[in-house]
């Protein structure tokens, strides 16, 4: 994953956090599940996010 996608990608993970969290969630955790390719960067393929209601 280049260095863009990947500040593209924790943008809309944060964003997602701040509406939640207006919604009454809060993130316990977050997990990514990632693609291992060899050497050289890895790939995102998806992200996990764990919430509790406050």
């Amino acid at each position: 994953m280049k260095a863009k996608e990947l500040k593209l990608l924790e943008a809309s993970i944060n964003e997602a956090i701040k509406l939640l969290y207006k919604d009454g969630y809060i993130v316990t955790e977050i997990d990514t599940d990632k693609d291992y390719m060899g050497p050289g960067p890895s790939r995102v393929k998806s992200v996990k996010i764990i919430l509790a209601t406050r």
